[in-house]
Formats: C-alpha cells, sequence, structure tokens
C-alpha cells in the first residue's frame, strides 16, 4: 500500500505548546546532549525560562532493584557546564545535583534559586560539603527554603552512622530560611535511618522549619523532633525503624497545637500500642490529618476513638416519678445525637492507613557555633 509522504507527520509540525510538554517529560542531560543543536525554534523551546527553572543534573540508572546510579557521561555534564549554565543560572529556582557535578555545578551563581535536592552523596562526602564548600553553606544560609537530601546506602534498609545526625543538625544550623526539609525520604526505595539521639537549642531556623520529612531508626527520635524545637512545625512525615522500650526517657505530654498533619509509618512490630502512640496522639489537639502504616496486635484498632475527649452530657433538671423514665430516655437519645456529631466531625478530618544513647559530641556541637558564629560575622 503506497502512502504519499505528505501523510507522514513530523514532530516539528507540533505547535510549541505540545512540543514543550514532550521536553518537559524528557531527562535534562538526553535533552541538552541530544537536541539543542537541532535547531533554532527547538533551541529557544530548551532554553524558555520555565523549562530551565527547574534543573536536574543527574540521570538515574536503574542495575537492579537495589542498584541505581545517577551521574551524568562527563561529556554530557562538560556541555552542560560550559554552554548551558552560563546562560541559564539566573534563571534556574530548583536545582538537583549528586556528589559528582556538585563542585562544578556550584560555581555559578544562582540568584533565584530557592529549592535544592542532594542526591546520592555518601555520608562523610556531604557532611564535609556542608562544612567546608563556602558556595553551598552560603545558598543554605541565604536563600534555600525548600531542602532534599538523599544519602547514599549500600545495603536496604540500612542504618545509618551517626554522621547522618551530624548532618541533620548542622543542615539545622546553616539554613536561616528554610520551611520545607526532606531528609532520608526522597526515594522510597533507600529506607535509610538516621541516629538522632539530641537536637541543641541554638539554632533560629528551628522555628522557621514548617514541613519534614524523615526516617530516624528509635521512636524516641521521634519524640526528640517533637521536644519543643520546631515552633512552627505543621506537618511531619516520619518512618520509624523501632518502636519499643528505650531506658532514656523523652518528654511525651506536652501539647503541639501547631501540628495538622502527622503520618507515621513503621514497620516494626509494636506491642505496647497504648504506651507509645496513643500518648503521643493526645498531644496533637488540633489534628487535621492522621495516616498510621503500622504492625502489630493493635494493626485493626480504631484510633479515633483515643483522639476524643471526654463529652460533656447536659445536666439533668428535677423530674418527677410519672415522667422521670421518659425524660431519662429523651436525654440519652440526645446525648447519642451530640456525640455522634462530634464523631462526624472528627471523622471527616482524619486520614487513617493501618496495615495488618548517646548525644552527639560537644566537640562536634562546638563546631556548629563556631559556624553560626562565622556566618553572622559574614553578614555584619
Amino acid at each position: 500500500m503506497n502512502i504519499s509522504n505528505n501523510n507522514y507527520s513530523n514532530i516539528f509540525d507540533l505547535p510549541n505548546e505540545i512540543l514543550f510538554i514532550i521536553i518537559k517529560k524528557l531527562n535534562i542531560g538526553d535533552v541538552i546532549y541530544s537536541l539543542v543543536n537541532v535547531n533554532e525554534r527547538l533551541f529557544h523551546l530548551l532554553f524558555d525560562p520555565f523549562y530551565m527553572q527547574n534543573l536536574n543534573i543527574t540521570l538515574m540508572t536503574i542495575k537492579s532493584f537495589y542498584q541505581r546510579t545517577f551521574s551524568l557521561h562527563e561529556q554530557v555534564l562538560s556541555n552542560i557546564c560550559e554552554n548551558i549554565l552560563p546562560n541559564i543560572h539566573d534563571q534556574v529556582k530548583q536545582l538537583t545535583v549528586e556528589q559528582h557535578s556538585i563542585e562544578r555545578i556550584l560555581t555559578h551563581n544562582y540568584s533565584q534559586l530557592y529549592s535544592l535536592s542532594l542526591v546520592n552523596f555518601k555520608e562523610e562526602i556531604l557532611c564535609k560539603y556542608l562544612r567546608d564548600h563556602s558556595a553551598l553553606r552560603d545558598l543554605l544560609t541565604h536563600q534555600i527554603t525548600h531542602l532534599n537530601i538523599d544519602i547514599q546506602s549500600d545495603e536496604i534498609p540500612t542504618l545509618l552512622s551517626k554522621i547522618s545526625s551530624y548532618i541533620f543538625i548542622l543542615i539545622l544550623s546553616l539554613c536561616q530560611r528554610l520551611i520545607k526539609l526532606n531528609f532520608c525520604q526522597v526515594f522510597s526505595y533507600r529506607n535509610s535511618f538516621s541516629l538522632i539521639y539530641k537536637l541543641p537549642q541554638t539554632s533560629c531556623s528551628y522555628s522557621t522549619l514548617i514541613e519534614l520529612k524523615i526516617n530516624v531508626a528509635t521512636f524516641n527520635a521521634c519524640l526528640c523532633l517533637l521536644d519543643g524545637h520546631f515552633d512552627c512545625l505543621s506537618k511531619l512525615t516520619i518512618n520509624v525503624g523501632e518502636i519499643k522500650c528505650e531506658r532514656k526517657q523523652i518528654n511525651n505530654e506536652t501539647k503541639l497545637p501547631k501540628l495538622k498533619h502527622f503520618s507515621l509509618t513503621s514497620f516494626d512490630m509494636i506491642h505496647d500500642y497504648d504506651k507509645y502512640i496513643i500518648p503521643l496522639l493526645h498531644r496533637m489537639i488540633n489534628l487535621e490529618e492522621l495516616i498510621l502504616f503500622l504492625t502489630g496486635q493493635y494493626a485493626h484498632v480504631d484510633v479515633t476513638q483515643y483522639l476524643l475527649g471526654p463529652i460533656q452530657t447536659p445536666t439533668a433538671t428535677p423530674a418527677t416519678d410519672e415522667n422521670k423514665n421518659e425524660d431519662d430516655h429523651d436525654n440519652q437519645d440526645q446525648d447519642e445525637d451530640i456525640e455522634e456529631d462530634d464523631n462526624n466531625d472528627i471523622y471527616d478530618q482524619i486520614e487513617i492507613e493501618t496495615d495488618n544513647e548517646q548525644d552527639p559530641s560537644d566537640v562536634f556541637v562546638q563546631e556548629l557555633n563556631r559556624n553560626k558564629t562565622n556566618v553572622n560575622q559574614n553578614k555584619t
């Protein structure tokens, strides 16, 4: 069957709006390496400010379920650093980099950057950059409001070393404008749990953080995060490695009026649900959304009953023997209606999903204080 050449479609017959949608679906590395020099029309689309404002300088390669790499080919990376970034660096608002490219990527001034993702970093390397890399530290201190941290691990799941706790503290110390922090929950397959024992009280960024996503090793670490350090925290998504009895007791009574969204996940077998989970939920007096994904003997418990306080019943008025039984029956029906209405109001606001020591070293805390002092001196 012969088909005329005029019946064949060309991708450049599509309007710019459709081409732009297609380009946004592609990896930035592939786009720059393959399409940037095709023609002038495509060149202008690629350098559209709406496209370049979210720059992901990584390329994920899946070798197996547990093995993934993120580095761009050296030739592609060189092309980006030498020919692309000099023209677009002032347009970038969101940036994703990995440990092999960060040194070359952060040589430019990203004046509009507010969101930074550091992915596939080893603990030691990330800690070194946070302490010694002046460009990165300057961005975190003065610009970054949204930060995503991904720490590389060879085993899944894995318990990270104490360095991860130092990294977390250092981030809080540096980031003066931080609003949202994702610490080790960037990729769901990682399951890397951080050891967090104690947070120093010296960081003004604690009061700016509104949303936190984090994986922690123990339930005490969860309580540590909710021990009055984050005054404005309204959303916490936390994955806990173990929920069990620990020797060190941490406050689990202070109310959390600002916390409105809480998600707790743990695949550890929970035996003392009433001892750990319920007191924590009682502290969240203004909770609007609750997501629990837990395993244990209380997997199917209706936790909403624990969030409801005692309902006050109306005071009964004196009644004669003749109509006492009838009035008591009416009051009982009315009380049940009130209770049902109150329960429904709370049920509508809550979403629930269920399923069947040692502090950081004083030397490190002193180092954090020294870094903070240097930052303040630079600002003055």
